[in-house]
C-alpha cells in the first residue's frame, strides 16, 4: 500500500510517519462505525472487544485504501478537525443501520399498546432500560436477521465505499455536502416513522374491529363479562397476527436497511 518504489530515499522515521497518518484517520472512520453500528454498540458489549474490533477492522481496511487519499496535515487543528470528520461519516454509517432498527421498535411499541401489553416491561439489551415487551421481543429478532443476513457485511461495504464517494476535505461548513446529508437525515426520519406506523397497520386494524365487536355484544349481551373477555382476545388476537406477520416485518426491515443507504448516498455498488 505504502511501501512502494516513490518512498525509495525516504528516511524510516518518514515511511513509519506516513504508515501511522494514515492508519489514524482510517481508525477514526471504522471507530465511528462501530460506535454507531448495531449490536457492537450496544451497551453489553464489552469496550475491551470495541476496541480489538476497532484495530482489527482498521488493519483490514487499511490496505484498501488509497495511500493519498488522506493530505498531510499541516497542522494539529487541522489533523483534529480531519480525525473528528471521519469519525463523524463512520458513525453516521453505522447509525442509519440503527435508524432502521428504531423503525422496528417504534412499531413494537405501537404493537404493544394495540395488544394490551403495554404495561409487560422487560430489560432491553440495546439500552439496558427497560422496554415493552414485544418491542424488544422485535428489536432482538431484527438484530439476529440483521446478523444472520450478514448486514455486518453491508456496513463495511458502505464504509469502503464511502472513500470513492466523499473527498477527505468534506467536513467543511461551505461543503454541499453537509446540507445534502441533513436534507437525507429528515427524509430518512420521515421513512422511517411511516414504515414503522405501517408495520403496526395490522394490529391496529385487529384491535380496531375487536373493540368495536365486543361493544356490539356488550350491548346486546349485557351480561357478558366484556372486559376480561376482551382483555384475553385482545392479546391471543395480537399475537397470532405478530405470528403470522413476523416474516414479513423482517422481510420489511432487511429492505429498510438497504433503502436507508440509499436514502443517504452510501449504497454500496
Amino acid at each position: 500500500m505504502l511501501f512502494d518504489a516513490s518512498l525509495i530515499g525516504t528516511t524510516p522515521f518518514e515511511i513509519l510517519l506516513s504508515d501511522f497518518h494514515h492508519f489514524f484517520f482510517v481508525f477514526a472512520r471504522v471507530l465511528g462505525l462501530v460506535i454507531g453500528m448495531p449490536f457492537l454498540s450496544q451497551i453489553e458489549v464489552s469496550g475491551r472487544f470495541r476496541a480489538v474490533a476497532c484495530v482489527a477492522l482498521t488493519m483490514a481496511f487499511a490496505p484498501l485504501v488509497s495511500g493519498d487519499y488522506f493530505p498531510a496535515s499541516s497542522t494539529l487543528t487541522v489533523a483534529f478537525c480531519r480525525f473528528l470528520g471521519e469519525f463523524l461519516i463512520g458513525f453516521l454509517i453505522g447509525l442509519i443501520a440503527r435508524f432502521a432498527l428504531a423503525a422496528v421498535e417504534l412499531a413494537g411499541h405501537i404493537i404493544s399498546f394495540a395488544t394490551g401489553l403495554s404495561s409487560a416491561m422487560v430489560v432491553n439489551p440495546s439500552y439496558s432500560s427497560q422496554g415493552s415487551l414485544v418491542g424488544v421481543f422485535l428489536t432482538m429478532s431484527a438484530i439476529t436477521s440483521f446478523l444472520v443476513l450478514d448486514g455486518h457485511h453491508m456496513l463495511f461495504e458502505n464504509l469502503l465505499a464511502s472513500y470513492s464517494r466523499l473527498t477527505p476535505d468534506w467536513f467543511s461548513l461551505d461543503s454541499p455536502l453537509i446540507k445534502d446529508m441533513f436534507k437525507g437525515i429528515v427524509i430518512l426520519s420521515d421513512t422511517l416513522m411511516r414504515v414503522g406506523f405501517q408495520m403496526s397497520v395490522p394490529f391496529l386494524l385487529v384491535n380496531t374491529v375487536l373493540q368495536f365487536a365486543l361493544g356490539v355484544l356488550g350491548k346486546l349481551v349485557p351480561q357478558v363479562q366484556i372486559f376480561f373477555l376482551g382483555i384475553s382476545l385482545q392479546i391471543l388476537l395480537g399475537w397470532f397476527v405478530l405470528l403470522v406477520s413476523m416474516g414479513a416485518i423482517l422481510f420489511v426491515y432487511e429492505k429498510l436497511n438497504t433503502s436507508t443507504y440509499s436514502i443517504m448516498g452510501f449504497a454500496h455498488g
